[in-house]
């Protein structure tokens, strides 16, 4: 699903250390997707989201559980890794 995100903003969402993710939302088919923004390449500009992760019960769960598994373990954690790339 086409979207643009400059590698400006990519940069500024990489900073964050906590799981950051980006929504894409088809209004044709009023479908929502997502992918994690942590381990997007910062130099680059981001075209699109890619439609393996859509928003649905199962993944809405998985969600749920790994923001909820980075915050219950954070201190232990040296760096996030999603299940949503």
């Amino acid at each position: 699903m086409r979207i643009t995100i400059d590698k400006d903003e990519i940069a500024e969402l990489s900073k964050f250390v906590l799981p950051v993710y980006i929504f894409g939302i088809d209004e044709i088919e009023e479908k929502g997707y997502l992918i994690s923004a942590n381990n997007l390449d910062k130099a680059m500009n981001v075209n699109g989201v890619i439609t393996k992760y859509p928003v649905n019960s199962a993944n809405i769960e998985l969600l749920w559980k790994e923001v909820a598994a980075y915050w219950d373990n954070r201190r232990e954690m040296t760096k996030f890794v999603s299940s949503f790339n």
